[in-house]
């Protein structure tokens, strides 16, 4: 009874506080002098103490608020098949550990995942459309089948990953690191992977229609039977991998260095490059400005 009684008290300091560090002087309840000069007192006590307590507490709560957004954050859902969904939309969830989780169908649309570890997660088919999740760890984790249009992953680590049959159209994977993954059937159109190293990975099948890989690396990676169509390769440097049945249709290989590339002229003929392409022994590309370009070494032995 008596904590309720001083509970109430607090309450009531805290409601005549605001009330009176509010409310006009002209509009506020008539009152003898001394209750007024009281009433300031006592408002300006409580206004001071609550500043005190904020300095003080205010980290501690503020930290159980975040605590207390990711518990929320993993609001389950059960599925027809007594699977659960975690449901983290439109959340910051910066730093979350989510290592070794098994969350399939997952769904963290909008939400903020900066620095978030998914090492060995398992996420297939999990929503990731316009997540913000530059520098996060995808190490051993499973997306298969997921969905990350419009996705931010600047600088992400995708190492033993497996993203095929990803939808990420429009995304961004700038300075991403993609080893030994597996990209194969996945869609990357409009897709950005400016200065990103790719090696021993596997994207059979994938488009990358229009996408832009500039100053990015690629190397002994499988990209058969891929559409690249009017991709930017701009300084790119390609050594080694399988490129059967990729098409090339209006790509840009200015600057790029082709010297240890397994491109056919078939496929060369469909791009186009500049005075800087470097290109194998007897290969040549036509100039984006439709003029042909040949070997550059090859000419100046000639």
């Amino acid at each position: 009874m008596f904590r309720i009684a001083a509970l109430a008290l607090v309450i009531g300091l805290i409601g005549f506080s605001f009330y009176w560090s509010n409310v006009p002087e002209e509009d506020r309840i008539p009152m003898p002098a001394p209750i007024a000069a009281a009433a300031s007192s006592t408002a300006h006590m409580v206004s001071n103490a609550s500043r005190a307590f904020d300095r003080v507490a205010g980290p501690s709560i503020r930290l159980a608020l975040h605590r207390l957004n990711e518990k929320w954050a993993e609001w389950r859902q059960p599925k027809d098949d007594g699977r659960e969904i975690l449901m983290a939309m439109n959340l910051d969830l910066t730093a979350t550990d989510y290592t070794a989780r098994h969350l399939p169908g997952a769904a963290f649309t909008n939400s903020i995942l900066l620095e978030a570890n998914f090492t060995k997660t398992y996420l297939s088919a999990a929503g990731f459309d316009s997540v913000e999740a530059s520098h996060a760890n995808f190490t051993d984790a499973i997306l298969t089948g997921a969905s990350a249009k419009g996705a931010q992953f600047r600088e992400s680590l995708f190492q033993r990953t497996d993203l095929s049959r990803l939808a990420a159209q429009g995304s961004v994977f700038d300075g991403t690191t993609i080893h030994n993954s597996d990209l194969s059937a996945s869609q990357f159109s409009g897709a950005s992977f400016i200065d990103s190293e790719w090696q021993n990975s596997d994207a059979d099948r994938s488009i990358f229609y229009a996408a832009i890989f500039t100053r990015s690396t690629l190397t002994d990676s499988q990209f058969k039977r891929a559409n690249f169509d009017r991709a930017l390769f701009r300084d790119v440097t390609i050594k080694g991998g399988d490129f059967t049945g990729a098409t090339f249709k209006e790509s840009n290989f200015s600057g790029a260095n082709l010297l240890e590339a397994p491109l056919t002229q078939e496929q060369l003929d469909e791009a186009c490059g500049d005075d800087e392409t470097l290109l194998p022994e007897g290969a040549q590309i036509r100039s984006c400005l439709s003029e042909p370009i040949e070997n550059l070494a090859s000419s100046s032995e000639g």
